[in-house]
């Protein structure tokens, strides 16, 4: 009986370490062999160890953004941790056997990640949790006190999110997503570093890659409630509004400066791979997608069509003449879910287009031949040009719209509210805040432009 596991171990982190997209063929047979075991002999934690890893592997070195590579290998961490009993109380389960299994620390720690990744995997696809909550032992997050830095993060992060997607994949559910967006925007606010550190340069540098992560996490869950709220419950409000062109153009910064940084990083530690003969992502541009994983394309997914929405509508009057003014200055450190601020969206859409620039036409021809390499970011920025495109277009003639019936004197907002007056009140469409929300069975999925 040999446990060839501690060998699997071993082998992904010299994969992700040092092979990275080029495994030797009989090293990727013996972790495919490896995986795919199904004797009575595997019951030991290095299994799960290995499987997590391997996991982790695939969406760090292979990303593709969207977890869709990992649907069906984050099954198999999860089984082999509840068949070990990871889910239950750890501390008592695994009391006394620190020299077989390791610390109780390292086991928890081990846990928790594949929680995460079961939790990440399930918001970015849309798909039910893997691990149910009838399965999962509260103690850990019960008794979260006894843990500190990342890890109490961590825990109230799954403590906090994880209710709130079984609750919307669940088809009988009505979640409360005002609720939710109040819950993600307060953990955000108390248990991360302050708001102006993922926006700001100078202080982006100081940041953990971990609590990146979790940030990147927690504002693509509001962005996601904030496009359900509009599009499934037809709520109108400029909170509304607000929340989705600040969260998007904030993770949008985020991501900007993550690409900054961590191509300084490669350039620092890996020159080699930024060579024009080399076809690899390299190490710290992966660990961007990484650590945003979902975020572009969520972002433009939900902005644009939010954009195209307000454009292509005219009951708030001259939105295009009443936005000429405005300055180019965008102030990111400022964020609420419950105090409207009346952001502009054709400012925003201005902020949107210069950081997307960055992406789509880095200044470094070096950068530009990095991303050029991977095939997540040619299909993503592919999409987002159609996108701005289509809001460009659209906005020329909304222009031209705005200014030919102003030359008449007839105000914009009666051709869809006549009984809007020709003050240029700002008051949009108001929320059903006060009705009961419907069941997710009584739901049907519509566009934003609908």
């Amino acid at each position: 009986k040999r446990n060839y596991h501690k060998v699997g171990v071993v082998l992904m982190i010299i994969c992700i370490v040092h092979y990275k997209q080029k495994i030797p063929e009989s090293v990727l047979r013996f972790i495919t062999s490896l995986t795919g075991l199904v004797t009575s002999k595997i019951f030991y934690i290095e299994r799960v160890q290995f499987l997590a890893l391997r996991c982790e592997y695939q969406q760090f070195i292979n990303a593709d953004a969207d977890n869709s590579n990992s649907i069906n290998l984050i099954n198999n961490p999860v089984s082999a941790a509840i068949n070990l009993g990871l889910n239950r109380n750890i501390r008592q389960l695994y009391a006394g056997q620190e020299n077989v299994v390791g610390t109780l620390d390292s086991l928890e720690s081990l846990w928790l990640h594949i929680v995460l990744m079961d939790f990440e995997c399930s918001f970015q696809v849309g798909k039910p949790l893997t691990i149910p909550t009838t399965t999962l032992d509260q103690t850990i997050f019960v008794e979260h006190d006894l843990y500190s830095g990342y890890m109490i993060k961590l825990i109230k992060f799954l403590n906090m999110a994880r209710p709130m997607q079984a609750a919307i994949m669940n088809p009988e559910g009505q979640p409360d997503l005002k609720r939710y967006c109040s819950e993600v925007f307060n953990f955000v606010k108390k248990e991360l570093p302050p708001l102006n550190m993922y926006t700001e340069k100078q202080q982006f540098q100081f940041l953990q890659f971990r609590d990146i992560r979790l940030f990147s996490l927690s504002l693509q869950m509001l962005l996601a409630f904030v496009a359900l709220r509009f599009a499934v419950y037809k709520e109108r409000s400029i909170i509304l509004k607000d929340i989705t062109v600040q969260c998007s153009l904030i993770l949008l910064k985020t991501s900007d400066l993550m690409l900054e940084r961590c191509f300084k990083m490669d350039e620092k530690f890996h020159p080699e791979t930024l060579v024009e003969s080399e076809t690899q992502f390299p190490p710290y541009m992966c660990l961007t997608l990484y650590l945003t994983n979902g975020l572009f394309p969520r972002v433009a997914s939900v902005f644009c069509p939010l954009l195209y929405h307000k454009i292509t509508r005219f009951e708030t009057g001259n939105l295009i003449r009443d936005t000429q003014e405005m300055t180019t200055e965008w102030d990111f450190s400022t964020f609420s879910v419950t105090n409207p601020m009346n952001i502009s969206v054709i400012g925003g859409f201005d902020i949107y287009c210069d950081i997307v620039s960055h992406f789509a036409s880095p200044e470094d021809p070096r950068l530009q031949k990095v991303l050029e390499r991977s095939q997540y970011m040619n299909v993503t920025l592919a999409i987002e040009k159609l996108y701005r495109t289509i809001l460009k277009k659209t906005l020329e003639f909304r222009t031209l719209t705005e200014t030919s019936w102003n030359d008449k004197d007839i105000e914009l907002a009666s051709l869809d509210n006549p009984q809007k007056s020709r003050t240029g009140s700002t008051i949009e469409n108001p929320t059903s805040s006060e009705a009961e929300y419907p069941s997710n069975n009584d739901i049907q999925i519509t566009t934003f432009s609908s």
